[in-house]
């Protein structure tokens, strides 16, 4: 390998890495709604080049994190009463087809696995019941609730759907997170939606389940460009 083309593939390395950090920080609303990222202004912020920042934006672009226009550049998205809900539309046909799936391909693992990830949620949702919550714990619930939701379609048995899911679920944040305070926490009725979804998955019973996870996305319906109506 020549100098020239180990500095090329150090750099894709690196811009691998640039790549999570980047998304890592869009999803949590690190940059604001609608801001400009010039890959040179943002290249010591990730000790990377700028080669490397382009290179983890047009990737981003391609995945809908990110606008990317000519000659206006990269910026992160301003989401809409419509985009909000066309996400959660989206959460609503993955997760219903790997619920199903899951439903008629998983066994006593499947079943434990879910039943361990709903107990940890709903005891977290029990503990922040009435509590004065803050940032972090708002981000550890936030958590809790995609690997629930991960467990609910983990024996679906296609890794399409699987990768699907989690960038419908990062972009859903993305969007959510830069609008709700709480990150999309919404007390007691979302402790009662995640039951009914449990209980829906281990009645093996998938239209039920799809109809939970429907009326747990329809709040979502109600979003305005001001707020969200919880």
């Amino acid at each position: 390998m020549t100098l020239a083309e180990e500095a090329d593939a150090a750099d894709r390395r690196k811009s691998g890495g640039v790549y999570e950090r980047l998304r890592e920080d869009i999803v949590a609303g690190l940059l604001a709604p609608g801001q400009k990222i010039k890959p040179k202004q943002y290249a010591p912020r990730y000790a990377a080049s700028a080669a490397a920042i382009r290179e983890a934006l047009l990737r981003l672009a391609a995945e809908g994190f990110v606008e990317s226009a000519p000659q206006r550049g990269f910026r992160t998205l301003k989401p809409s009463a419509e985009s909000v809900w066309e996400i959660a539309h989206f959460r609503i046909l993955i997760e219903s087809e790997g619920a199903r799936l899951s439903i008629l391909n998983g066994g006593v693992d499947w079943e434990a696995n879910l039943t361990a990830a709903h107990h940890r949620l709903s005891h977290l949702e029990a503990r922040m019941r009435g509590e004065a919550l803050n940032r972090e714990q708002l981000r550890y619930w936030s958590g809790c609730d995609q690997i629930f939701h991960v467990a609910l379609i983990a024996a679906c048995g296609s890794n399409r759907i699987l990768d699907q899911h989690r960038a419908i679920f990062d972009q859903f944040k993305q969007h959510v997170i830069v609008q709700d305070p709480l990150l999309g926490y919404r007390g007691e009725d979302l402790v009662e939606e995640h039951g009914a979804i449990l209980t829906a998955a281990l009645d093996r019973d998938p239209a039920a389940c799809a109809a939970a996870l429907r009326s747990h996305f329809e709040t979502y319906r109600r979003f305005s460009d001001a707020t969200m109506t919880w």
